[in-house]
This record gives structure tokens, sequence and C-alpha cells, in this order.
């Protein structure tokens, strides 16, 4: 460590310099203001006097030089100096310094201010560094990561500092999203429990909204305050005011279950992050790494988002990637969200099993047959119309081997599931599968009670009452039809708009189960109401866990209603299979830092599969066991993955068997989280209110850290102590003063 003096004020300390010859201008003119003049009476106290001048020449003297200290220490104090170096740190005990890096994406933002380019990181670190190489031997030190997960990096003090500045040197911006109140977790405990008095943070960030954003229950503003009562915090701000970021903020596929043969639509959503307007914004797009005609986007207004779709029939089924990325944009200062990829599992068609609990002969005889031609209908030269495969089982012969690999269950008029039936089901649901259950005259309603619907914690979002409504022709004011007027849920959106065509208004229902949804479940939606007195449920909805399932209260056939029979029925089941269609898409495309689940047939439970990253980084995957005699490849997860299958970086990954496994290769894809492209800047004032007031140290970039630190080390250090050492000598200058003229 140097030694170096720096001034804060120098002109103040120039003044006082200038000041300090005052008393010695003063003393000067004393001795000249007096003519000598020779008087015979006087030579006798001359000679007297003589006896002592020498003596009160030096007293003069003495009290000159302390009046000019004074002076010049009163000037230096006010000039503030900083001495740094050994001499710097004598007195001052150690500290423990916890850095805090923002190495979220956003940090990778160019630095248009910096006239050697580079990133915001690149100066955020070069300052970190500097920040480091100040530290006294005796300071501890700790490194924690805003981006990074786990944030902690160093968490004791660490008194190796060439190992803290190793760990500095090799950081850089990823592609992970700031997350400022886990980070603040990690430092209020590294806090709590460093060892030593004195305890500092320096946060270095691009400094934007959303990295400061609160929680509900006010977690940021309330971490900062708990850490600020016991160490000194400064928040140094990189960000740019007038930040400009285009970004590819999404592209899926109409439809989450996607097949060849077909076309498919996509749409790409860009968004201006920016106050002025971006020109000629061109997205490219590419299938499987091969470049196709782009999309034309044009003028995007400044922060505003705009979509367009782009449609692309996939010939042949499999695994394939789809693409979009920005063309070069002029001031696009963030280039890792100006790409999105997604990864498709192309399927030869949509798996439906139909689970008959009532089978009938001949046509339209069973329970299923109404349904399996609403699911997948014929048009009038006999060809498909539907890209729905549909398969059916009888409900004694239904099976958890039944359910992998379909999207959707049906069951129809099942009189019960025993208890493996009712776990696969529900395990189905919960892997993100669709389910409809409908009702009739052979189900058992106890056993759906007490199996299915279990006091609101089974599968079933209603629990099943009393069969309301009959069958007799000769009773048609028991009937009952759906409530038109209240459709609002989404899956019967068109049909709203349609319903005079569709007829559900004109529909007859003879029988139904009376339906209980479970009070205060946010999970349970109710779809569709009869237009009985009660407005009793018809059609229920529940979530469970990436799936959901709908209990319709009466057939799936003509025994208990006329509906089968009507073009609306063909309608709303098409309508309740398209808002059912299962998520299978959030399987091969996370963002970073999540965490998914491949599953793996029996076939390959034995087999290593290995992950290659975008980095081209190749790490050995295990089947892990995920219950139920089922296993999945488990990446992203830090408690069960192996060291490095992480999601941490975007791109494409590549999934493939060792030698000897029978599954294929495939890739999944990875994206950032497009929260993070709003680069819009805090200022001072802004950030104090985020943060509720709570007292922090505010630094403007590397600058302003210094001159920070340079202020903090005058105030707790040198200019306290010089203006103490100034009042020591006017009390000295005082007492001399009398001591000398006491026998004046």
């Amino acid at each position: 460590m140097t030694l170096a003096l720096t001034v804060l004020h120098p002109w103040l300390m120039a003044a006082g310099a200038a000041m300090a010859a005052i008393p010695i201008i003063i003393h000067l003119l004393n001795r000249l203001r007096f003519k000598r003049v020779v008087w015979a009476a006087m030579e006798f106290l001359l000679a007297a006097h003589r006896k002592n001048a020498r003596r009160v020449r030096i007293e003069q003297i003495l009290l000159l030089v302390i009046r000019t200290l004074i002076i010049l220490l009163l000037a230096a104090a006010l000039a503030r100096p900083v001495l740094t170096g050994v001499l710097g740190q004598f007195g001052r005990s150690a500290t423990h310094a916890i850095l805090v890096m923002d190495d979220s994406f956003s940090m990778s933002a160019q630095h248009r201010g910096n006239v050697e380019g580079g990133s915001i990181m690149l100066e955020a670190r070069q300052a970190a560094v500097r920040l480091v190489e100040g530290f006294d031997p005796r300071d501890g030190v700790s490194l924690v990561l805003a981006g990074s997960r786990p944030h902690g990096r160093i968490t004791t003090a660490s008194y190796d500092h060439p190992y803290v500045l190793e760990q500095l040197e090799g950081l850089t911006a990823g592609d992970s999203t700031t997350d400022m109140i886990g980070t603040l977790e990690v430092v209020k405990k590294i806090v709590d429990e460093s060892e030593l008095e004195r305890k500092v943070v320096y946060v270095l960030t691009d400094n934007t909204a959303v990295a400061w954003t609160d929680d509900a229950a006010g977690s940021l503003s309330s971490l900062m305050a708990a850490i600020a009562e016991k160490a000194a915090v400064t928040v140094v701000d990189f960000g740019q005011d007038e930040p400009s970021n285009v970004v590819v903020r999404d592209l899926r596929p109409d439809r989450s279950v996607v097949t060849s043969g077909i076309d498919t639509v996509f749409r790409v959503e860009i968004e201006n992050h920016s106050d002025r307007a971006a020109a000629d914004v061109v997205v490219n797009m590419a299938v499987d790494g091969q470049r196709v005609a782009p999309v034309v986007v044009g003028a995007l207004p400044p922060r505003k988002a705009e979509s367009r779709t782009w449609s692309w029939n996939f010939t042949e089924p499999g695994n394939h990637t789809i693409a979009a990325s920005l063309r070069d944009q002029p001031g696009d200062d963030v280039a890792v969200d100006s790409v999105r990829v997604i990864a498709l599992d192309v399927r030869p068609a949509v798996d439906v099993l139909l689970v008959d609990g009532e089978p009938g002969e001949g046509a339209f005889g069973g329970d299923v047959e109404y349904l399996r031609e609403a699911v997948d209908p014929r048009g009038r030269d006999g060809r498909r119309v539907t890209s729905y495969n549909v398969r059916t089982v009888r409900d004694t012969e239904f099976s958890a081997a039944d359910a992998d690999g379909v999207d959707f269950i049906l069951l129809a008029n099942v009189a019960s599931l025993n208890a493996a039936q009712a776990k696969a089901l529900e395990r189905f649901i919960e892997g993100g599968g669709s389910a409809i259950v409908f009702l009739g005259d052979q189900v058992r309603p106890r056993d759906y009670n007490e199996s299915l619907y279990m006091n609101g914690k089974g599968l079933l979002p209603a629990a099943l009452g009393p069969v309301l409504g009959t069958t007799d022709l000769d009773r048609p004011d028991q009937y009952t039809t759906f409530d038109v007027g209240a459709m609002d849920h989404a899956s019967l959106s068109r049909l709203k708009a349609q319903q005079g065509a569709a007829g559900l208004g004109g529909v007859q229902v003879y029988k139904y189960f009376q339906l209980a949804p479970p009070a205060g479940d946010d999970s349970v939606q109710t779809v569709l109401r009869f237009a009985n007195a009660e407005n009793s449920p018809a059609v229920v909805e529940r979530r469970l866990g990436r799936g959901r399932v709908l209990l319709v209260a009466t057939t799936a056939d003509a025994e208990w209603t006329d509906l089968p029979k009507l073009p609306a029925y063909l309608q709303l089941v098409q309508e309740m299979m398209k808002y059912l269609m299962p998520d299978v898409l959030w399987r091969l495309n996370r963002l970073v830092d999540a965490e998914t689940q491949l599953p793996v047939s029996a076939a390959d439970f034995g087999t290593t599969f290995l992950l290659e990253k975008p980095g081209r980084e190749t790490i050995a995957l295990a089947p892990t066991d995920i219950g139920g005699q089922r296993r999945a490849l488990v990446i992203g997860d830090r408690e069960r993955s192996p060291a490095g299958a992480m999601l941490d970086q975007s791109g494409l990954y590549a999934v493939r068997p060792s030698r000897g496994g029978t599954g294929k290769e495939f890739r999944l894809a990875v994206n950032v989280d497009t929260a993070e492209s709003d680069l819009t800047h805090l200022d001072q004032a802004s950030l104090s209110r985020r943060l509720g007031g709570t007292e922090v140290v505010y630094a403007r970039g590397a600058e302003g850290l210094r001159q920070s630190l340079l202020e903090q080390e005058a105030a707790g250090g040198w200019a306290r102590n010089l203006l103490w050492a100034m009042l020591g000598l006017l009390l000295l200058e005082t007492l001399l003063a009398w001591w000398f003229n006491r026998d004046a």
C-alpha cells in the first residue's frame, strides 16, 4: 500500500497558507511603526530592558509560531486532507468490507460514456479491484453476486486479498436477472455473523428500477434498513441516464402442442426499452439453424411493444428449434436479449385417451361415441380435420401405463377409480396433462368424493351432490339449459361471440349432478352454469400442478342431454380441448436459472445421459427417481442435479444418451428473463424512496466512489484530528500569552 496525501478542497489550503502570513505581517509592522528617539532619561530603563530582551523576543516568536499554526491547521481541516497508506490507517480498526457485484445481464450494456469503450460490468469490476487494492491487510473482504446463483461467492471475511482480486478479475456479466432481495439476505447474514467491529457494504450496480423492485412484504427496504443499522452502506451507480435497448421479448407458437403436416403460427414480440424510436427493425428467423425469411417490424415507437406473426409447416415430427434475432440495431446497448430461441417436440398428432365407463352397441351406443366424433370429426370426404389421435380403453383396464405419452384423458360415465388409477390420473394432471370428466348414471358419488375430491384436496374441482332433473318426457319443467348470459370464462369467449349460431341457449339438460365447488379456493373456477333457479355450476375447472381438469355435471352422450346431437356440442368440445391444450413447451423451454425435468422411459432408467451446454461444457446426468416408479433427468436443481448441470446460460442445450441408450438426442432452449431488459435508471432520490428512506451513501460511478471514499476518510480521520490540534493550540496560546504578560 503506497503513501499518498489527497486534499479534497485544495483552494482552501492555498487560502489558509496565505492567511497564515497575517500574524507574521502584523508582527513586522509592529516593529516598524515606532520611531527611535534618544532620550537621556530613558537610558537607565533601556539598560534594564536589555537584560530581558532575549527572553521577550523568544516569547514573541513562540506566540507568533503558535498563532500561524492555528490558522494553518484551520485551513487544513477545512481543506479535508486524506492520507492513505500506512499512516492513513493509523488508529483505524480493521474493517469487514462486503462487495456486492451486480453481475446480471443488464450489466453487459455498453457504456457509452466510457471513452475507452467496454461494458458497465467492466467499469464496475475495475472500480472493485481498486477498492480491494486500497484495503489495509487487516481488512477482511467478502464477495456477493446479485445475479449469479448462489449469491455468496466469499461469505466470510477473507484476508487473502490476491484471491479476492482473482475472483473479481474473472467476473463477467452473466445471463441472470438481478435478485436484490435474495442478495441482501446473504449480505445481512454476513453482517450479522461478522466478528469485526467495523463493517462496510459496497453495492456496485447499474441501478435499474427493476433491480430495486420490492415485494409485497417490503423485504427490500426492511433488509436494507437492518443492514444499515450495523454497517455503512454505499451504493455505487454505474447506470446510464438514457439507456437504449430493443429486445425480442417473446416467441411462441399459437398452440402448446405442435404437430407436423399443418401450418403452425408463431407470434414474435419486440419491445423498445428506450425513449426514442427504433427505426427499420427486422427480425431474422431460423429453423433448426437454417436462416429463413425474416419478419419485418419497421419503426418501433419509444417504450412500446409490437408483435408480428410468422408461420411454419414442420414436415417431419421430432425435436426442432426456432430462433428469432434482431438484425443489427444501432444504439442497442444489450446483445443477449436480442435473441430468443424455442425448442419444440413436434408430434405426429395430439394423443387423446377416452376412458369409457359404459360401452354400448352400434353407432353412438356408448358414452364415448359422441365424444370421439366431437374430438376427432371427419370431413365430408372422410378425412381427418384435426390433429387429434384418439384411443379408447375400458375404465376397468385404465392404468398408469395408459397415461404415459398422452396429452388428454377424457373420462365418460366412469363408475369409480381405484387407488392406483386415481393416483395415475393425479400424476398425469400435475405433470402438465389435461383431463375432462363427464358424469352419468354409472357414477358412484361417494367414491368420487372420497377418492377424487377428498374435501377439496383431490383432483376434482367440486364435490358431487344429488342428481337433479328427470328424463321423463312428460316433465319438461324439470329440464334446464345453460346460462349463456354468464359465459365469461376464457374457454367460452369464441362461443359467447357466436352463441346465437351455436345454440347453447337452446340445449335441454334432462338430468345433472349438483356440483359443490370449495369456497375460497383460487385454483377452482366455474366455467359454465345452468340457467336453473340456483344457477348451479355446469362445468367447473381446477388447476392442479401444471395441468388442469374440467368436471362436467352431465353426460358425454345423449342420455341426460340433447347437447351431443347439436352442432353446439362439437364447438363446445373443440373449444374446451383448445383451452386445455397441455403446456408441453415448458419442459424444453426455460428461463435462465430455472429447473426442468425431462421424463425418461423405463428402458433408459440405467442409462447415463450427456448434457452439452451452450459453451460446449459437457456434464454426465443419471435419471433421478421422481416418485411413482418414474424417473427423469433433473436439470437446474441445486440439490438434485450434478454440479454444473445448471441452466445458467442462455442458448440451446443438447441432451443425448450415452452409448447403449435407446433415447434420441434432443435440444432444450434457455432464454433470459426480459424483465431485466428494462434499463430504466434510478436517480439518488428515486433510490432513496425505494429503500424506504434508509440512509445510504450514493456514489455516481468510479469517480463518485473515489470522492465518497475520500469524504468518508476525511470525515472520520485527519480533518477531525487537525481541528482538535487547532483547539489545543488555541488553549496553549491563551495560557502562554497570560504567562508571558503576568509581570507586565
